[in-house]
């Protein structure tokens, strides 16, 4: 039942609107856009992480 109501929540907008109204002020304190992303591969993740799933993992 929780997975669903989050499932829902990232399908209809509510949970990044969430999480920017708790978060975008300190964000924006950190001036991502100014920086550089480097991905690093983490062979500790579990099989069943979602990478591939973009609207779950944070992108500035």
């Amino acid at each position: 039942m929780l997975q669903q109501g989050l499932e829902k929540s990232v399908a209809d907008g509510s949970f990044d609107q969430l999480f920017r109204a708790f978060n975008d002020e300190h964000l924006r304190g950190l001036k991502l856009s100014g920086r550089a992303i480097i991905e690093l591969p983490n062979p500790l993740l579990p099989e069943a992480t979602p990478l591939s799933r973009r609207e779950l993992w944070f992108h500035p």
